[in-house]
């Protein structure tokens, strides 16, 4: 029969450096990682998603009323209603009622808000700009994933239902659900691999994503016009990208600031440019692999272009600023636009709202036949209005304010 082992008084002291060793790894891990920064509060009951609404309302008085990041639009994720309350925070809220169901805080300032695959994605930025992500579940507030990565100081982010674009002036990354990254092009943080992109020192303009391709408008050195670049969102190296097509289009002159991708259906690509000085507002469509445009739609005039962009039921719509317009389908071509509008509107039980001076209309998606306007008393606000809704609430963000009408 073997012995029992004996510890001898140096085995006691080798485990206590060990241990002491794996306390201060532990310990420097959280000083200088993100979690020490953080504050989350969950939900003591989760959310739960509403019924959608059976009819858009005859209608509406303000149920609540908080105040808000005017920077971020809130967002739907899987029941919650999500606002940014400052620069750092984001909450959850209940939709029928306002009320806080979780609360997430970085000692970070906040970059920008998405709703997408039922979560909210929250960028914050460090000193690498802002590539520090979190995927946060809508119904609790769990933290699901997390990423860091190199990123430009000032961004946007679509997302397509798949993937999520996230794009600064000079660096574009595509996002899986996971937050793994699955694309990056332009600038990179490694020089050994800057080889490996199509072009060096372009400046991205707008970018928008569906399903197996990637659209990217691109201002580059050395060329008299805008690029126009199809690439896949999702090669087989994320390193690598793999462009479909990328050339200069000679309807888009290099000093152009206001055109922008707003939609891509199967193989074309929607462009849409401002009026400015005695050139009209105009819709520019291409094809994969065509050079010139393969068609034109001239557009009310329009004095600016954003990437507002949302999907609408049956139809995608967007707001430039000062006017709103219906893609059918999802489509690249517009069928009806609204001038005077204060938002690209959102679609409730097979109608679009669309938000206008004092009230909110209620349209046909297919014909942009009014049925009624919903009388709103915005206290004021005339400014541009960020709508959503949840179940049979309507939500609104007017700047600094975000309001429940019910």
């Amino acid at each position: 029969m073997l012995s029992p082992e004996r510890r001898t008084r140096g085995d006691l002291i080798v485990a206590a450096l060990i241990a002491v060793g794996v306390l201060v790894l532990v310990g420097a891990v959280w000083f200088t990682g993100d979690a020490r920064g953080s504050t989350s509060v969950l939900a003591d009951t989760p959310l739960v998603a509403p019924p959608s609404a059976a009819a858009a309302p005859d209608a509406v008085a303000t149920r609540w009323e908080v105040p808000a990041d005017a920077d971020f639009p809130p967002v739907v994720a899987d029941g919650a209603i999500v606002v940014a309350d400052d620069a750092h925070t984001i909450t959850g809220r209940d939709p029928e009622t306002g009320q806080v169901a979780w609360t997430y805080r970085r000692d970070r300032e906040l970059c920008a808000v998405a709703g997408q695959w039922t979560s909210v994605v929250a960028f914050y930025r460090d000193d690498r700009g802002c590539g520090q992500v979190v995927r946060l579940d809508g119904q609790t507030g769990r933290v699901t994933a997390t990423r860091s990565s190199e990123m430009d100081g000032q961004i946007t982010v679509t997302g397509d239902g798949t993937h999520l674009v996230v794009m600064g002036p000079t660096r574009v990354e595509v996002l899986r659900s996971d937050l793994v990254r699955t694309l990056e092009y332009g600038r990179v943080p490694t020089p050994a691999e800057s080889g490996r992109q199509p072009r060096d020192g372009c400046t991205f303009l707008s970018g928008r994503s569906l399903d197996k391709r990637l659209a990217l408008l691109e201002r580059c050195p050395g060329e008299e016009f805008l690029r126009l670049t199809v690439t896949e969102p999702s090669p087989d190296d994320s390193t690598e990208p793999k462009d479909i097509v990328s050339a200069e289009r000679t309807e888009l002159p290099i000093d152009s600031t206001d055109a922008r991708v707003i939609a891509l259906d199967g193989s074309r690509t929607a462009v849409a440019v401002a009026a400015s000085g005695d050139q009209p507002s105009r819709l520019y469509v291409y094809d994969d692999g065509a050079v010139p445009a393969s068609g034109m739609q001239p557009l009310p005039r329009i004095t600016s272009v954003e990437d507002d962009v949302v999907d609408a039921g049956t139809v995608r719509s967007w707001w430039s600023g000062d006017a709103t317009a219906a893609l059918p389908d999802g489509g690249t071509t517009v069928s009806w636009m609204r001038e005077d509008t204060l938002g690209p509107g959102v679609a409730m039980a097979g109608s679009l709202l669309v938000p206008v001076p004092g009230g909110i209309t209620v349209t046909d998606p297919s014909t942009g036949t009014d049925s009624r306007v919903i009388p709103v008393d915005r206290a004021g606000w005339t400014g541009p209005v960020a709508s959503a809704v949840v179940g049979r609430m309507v939500i609104e963000q007017r700047g600094d304010v975000v309001v429940g009408l019910g």
